[in-house]
């Protein structure tokens, strides 16, 4: 039995903790009889691979306390080793020092008996393991819950769709409550029997000038607004990806968190914008509602205007304008991921077609490239 260990010693955010998973399960699927393992940061994110059945084992090593120490907790011998690719490039750019001292440390350490290489194949020593791409993922969560999930659905409504209305970042990354009263009216006009499931937490901040406290009466009274709106904010994380899984659609904006719907096999529709171009895992379809701005995803380069609302914590351009014909695109990309012939062959169609209407760079959405790239080339490197 081949053991394979995958370091992902990245920042603990939601969305790069599914990388991981994803990567373990495209090595786990092309070798079923293998053990896969992966190394993360320290972070509460990374419970969410108790619920992956693919892995193994998961270590974590706290980066600001002393990595040598952590590191015997580590099996040194392992068949292969799979790197992520952002380390073979400009690590500094990505990485702080604590986290580059932290993977080198563990290079270092490390023995592999057969190969190792970065996760796009590209070889650093040894023999090449083979990859599938894309590979079917699905999370598994207690029977207990899902059941639970399963008896929230009202029989006569449909769709069911789940929301999140934002993550952990500043508030400018999110659209206001009254951008989100004319995206769910939008919908309930189109869709007269949809139901929608109102997620996430009260806890973060960065909430404008306003308490969190006040941002959740705030939300309260949105929800009252919508007869089909059910509220579940602080249920805790099992039961959010269970309420996730058994919606229909997951809409949500940009956050790791998101990133985990289609590990649940549920479309995610994500309203675009802001620094980082949006992901998706595995086999699932998706629409990403793009901004028309050409600088998105900005990555730094930001426009002035935008700068000026993080400083104010006031929603930036891409997701505070939301017009007609933006809500228009949110309502046929609804109508796409319920269409059960719409696959990810034709996600990837839509979105490259999306970002050249939009006047997007294409060449900063490094997954579309990546997807072409890949058709074009054999499933297993």
């Amino acid at each position: 039995m081949k053991s394979i260990l995958i370091p992902w010693i990245y920042y603990g955010a939601f969305g790069h903790v599914v990388e991981a998973i994803e990567t373990a399960n495209n090595y786990k699927t092309a070798h079923p009889e293998s053990r896969v393992s992966v190394v993360l940061s320290k972070a509460r994110s990374t419970e969410i691979t108790n619920y992956c059945p693919w892995i193994d084992t998961t270590y974590t090593l706290d980066t600001e306390r002393d990595i040598d120490q952590q590191l015997q907790s580590i099996p040194r011998s392992w068949d292969h080793i799979v790197y992520p690719l952002r380390l073979s490039h400009q690590p500094e750019q990505w990485y702080s020092s604590h986290l580059l001292d932290a993977n080198r440390r563990l290079q270092e350490y490390l023995n592999p008996r057969l190969g190792a290489q970065f996760d796009d194949g590209a070889l650093l020593s040894g023999i090449r393991l083979a990859s599938q791409k894309y590979a079917k993922i699905r999370a598994q969560l207690p029977a207990e819950t899902l059941r639970w999930a399963q008896l929230q659905r009202d029989p006569n409504a449909s769709p069911v769709v789940s929301v999140l209305l934002n993550g952990s970042a500043p508030f400018s990354a999110f659209p206001s409550l009254r951008t989100w009263r004319f995206i769910l009216e939008g919908i309930a006009a189109r869709f007269p029997t949809a139901s929608f499931w109102l997620t996430g937490v009260s806890e973060k901040h960065g909430y404008a000038f306003s308490s969190a406290q006040s941002r959740n009466k705030a939300i309260k009274r949105l929800a009252a607004l919508f007869p089909q709106l059910n509220f579940y904010i602080d249920v805790g994380i099992e039961k959010q990806l269970a309420l996730i899984a058994a919606s229909d659609v997951f809409l949500a904006p940009h956050t790791g968190f998101s990133f985990l719907a289609p590990c649940l096999g549920t479309p995610w529709l994500a309203l675009s914008g802001g620094s980082w171009g949006d992901c998706t895992a595995g086999d699932t379809p998706f629409y990403f509602s793009l901004p028309a701005c050409d600088r998105y995803p900005c990555h730094g380069n930001r426009k002035l205007v935008c700068r000026i609302c993080d400083k104010l914590r006031t929603p930036v351009p891409c997701v505070a304008s939301m017009l007609n014909a933006r809500r228009e695109d949110v309502l046929n990309g609804l109508a796409h991921l319920l269409d059960p012939t719409f696959d990810l062959q034709q996600s990837f169609h839509q979105y490259r077609k999306l970002a050249s209407d939009q006047g997007v760079n294409i060449d900063e959405l490094w997954r579309i490239a990546k997807y072409y790239q890949d058709v074009d080339t054999p499933q297993r490197l």
